[in-house]
Order: structure tokens, then C-alpha cells, then sequence
């Protein structure tokens, strides 16, 4: 991830009033599709995030970071414990990583 999009994310984190934050991959389909949700608005909860999602989506290298005011509880068997859907999700940042 480039710096820029370091920032831009810390920022996001910063200055968002979504109650719930995830990580997705960008061209994820339906809107309330599962992704990887911040248990806090802490860098070190973005970074298991990243990693988390990097292992769930492997191949993916466009993500972004979705905010909701309310979780959805996944039952998928199997499904990693922060893996979750949120309810109407906004796209707070994008950004790439090389997979």
C-alpha cells in the first residue's frame, strides 16, 4: 500500500462518525456483501483487518474501507469470527495493495 493511501485511511479512521467499519474488496456485489470489520477505529485493528481480508481474498488488490451504523451477523460455517455484513454501507476510502 503506498503511503498516500496510509494516510488516507488513518484519516478515514480518524474522522469518520460510521459506527462500524469493514474491509472489502472494492468491486464486492451486493452493497451488503461480507467484510472484515474493525472490532475499533484503531490502527492496529486496520492492520489485522488488512491482513485478515488479505487471507479471506487472497487474489484481491482493490479494497475499500465501508461504513455502517449497524452489523449484520453472518452464519456462514466456517467464516472468520470479525467476518461480517454491514447494513447499507458507504465507502469511506479505497485503496490497492499488490497481491
Amino acid at each position: 500500500m503506498s503511503p498516500q493511501d496510509t494516510r488516507a485511511l488513518l484519516l478515514a479512521l480518524k474522522t469518520t462518525d460510521y459506527q462500524f467499519l469493514g474491509i472489502r474488496p472494492a468491486d464486492a456485489t451486493p452493497a451488503e456483501s461480507p467484510c472484515i470489520v474493525l472490532q475499533e477505529h484503531s490502527a492496529n485493528d486496520l492492520s489485522y483487518a488488512l491482513v485478515t481480508a488479505g487471507q479471506v481474498w487472497p487474489q484481491c488488490s482493490e479494497w475499500a474501507l465501508i461504513g455502517s451504523d449497524e452489523r449484520l451477523t453472518l452464519t456462514t460455517p466456517g467464516s472468520v469470527p470479525t467476518m461480517h455484513a454491514l447494513r447499507q454501507p458507504a465507502t469511506v476510502a479505497t485503496f490497492t495493495t499488490h497481491a
